[in-house]
């Protein structure tokens, strides 16, 4: 029987919408994790508004614990007996708006005991207050503002300028300087941020669809992957499977947007691309090609392509930044080739 080759152009397209200075690289310092989670404590890393950041004593709080960082209680080394406010800044390389922050701050005021010291602590993100501490709270004793919400918008994915800004009243009559020997004006702090990306597939084409060919290109669209936030997804994986009936076929060059990086074909027939960081609010697309070699009138049921496609976070054994909504992660379908002459009746 004369065979014929009907070729299947399979275009899964969109617009790539990525925000300004998204891109696709998934290299953070230590002090995020491969699941999104982030945490910095204060040292010398953090730089005052006035003079030089001194760390005066070095903590062992597990609540204010983060990988990579070195705890202390700080203050700048321009201490004044009159009331003063000091700001401590820092760069930080995140991976976008946290799901949730813990905002957490350790303030003795043993040195003008009983006075009260500090009167506040504010979290203040590229410029935009998130979250601040009142006086009344803050003492020997950790206390933690735990943000939801609109506030972490102020995050962004890549370089934040992050500042913790105290405030506090004037030392008394009693406390002749900053410090007496034993006890020093100073305070610690804690940032610890959960990441979340809502991953997922959009809908294609019909769950099943009949194609008729004839020797000549069928094509489909569908929008690919998105990432609908609020955090970037960390090293992941966008994956088609085709699962086929036909003999002979071959995929053509794979094509694919940014945040995706070079796609790998392998196996039977596993298309691969992968991420190093999926912006939120990104969409992203692949397009190829596929062409299958089908005997003109043999029928459709030992014809048909299932194809399989879904996009995860993790690869390599590595953890995942958390999917709150894993139903959208993947989508299927299934063509029915038919051949000049098929009689199977899903041809009709």
């Amino acid at each position: 029987m004369p065979r014929q080759a009907l070729a299947v152009a399979i275009s899964l397209a969109a617009a790539l919408a990525a925000a300004p200075g998204h891109g696709a690289t998934g290299t953070f310092p230590a002090y995020v994790s491969p699941t999104g989670r982030w945490q910095v404590t204060s040292d010398h890393l953090w730089k005052a508004n006035a003079g030089v950041t001194r760390e005066l004593k070095k903590m062992e709080v597990p609540a204010l614990a983060a990988p990579g960082e070195s705890t202390a209680t700080i203050w700048s080394s321009q201490c004044t007996r009159g009331a003063q406010t000091v700001a401590f800044t820092r760069t930080l390389q995140l991976p976008g708006t946290p799901a949730v922050l813990s905002f957490e701050v350790y303030a003795p005021s043993t040195l003008t005991s009983p006075h009260p010291l500090f009167t506040s602590a504010s979290l203040v993100v590229n410029g935009a207050e998130v979250a601040t501490i009142p006086g009344g709270k803050l003492g020997s004793i950790a206390v933690t503002d735990e943000v939801h919400g609109t506030p972490l918008r102020h995050f962004r994915l890549g370089e934040n300028t992050v500042q913790v800004v105290f405030r506090r009243a004037a030392l008394p009559a009693a406390a002749k300087s900053c410090s007496n020997g034993t006890a020093s004006v100073e305070a610690a702090f804690g940032l610890d941020g959960s990441s979340q990306a809502d991953l997922g597939v959009t809908a294609g084409p019909a769950k099943t669809a009949v194609l008729h060919g004839t020797g000549g290109t069928i094509n489909f669209t569908t929008s690919v992957a998105e990432n609908l936030g609020p955090s970037a997804a960390l090293p992941g994986t966008w994956t088609m499977q085709i699962q086929h009936g036909f003999a002979k076929g071959a995929v053509g060059p794979v094509k694919a947007t940014a945040p995706f990086g070079k796609c790998a074909i392998s196996g039977d027939i596993i298309i691969t691309c992968p991420f190093s960081a999926f912006p939120a609010g990104d969409r992203a697309s692949v397009t190829f090609s596929l062409t299958v070699i089908l005997d003109p009138g043999s029928g459709s049921a030992e014809n048909d392509i299932t194809l399989s496609w879904r996009i995860v976070s993790g690869m390599n054994g590595q953890s995942a930044t958390f999917d709150p909504n894993s139903a959208n992660d993947s989508q299927t379908a299934t063509f029915y080739l038919c051949p000049t002459g098929a009689t199977d009746p899903r041809c009709a």
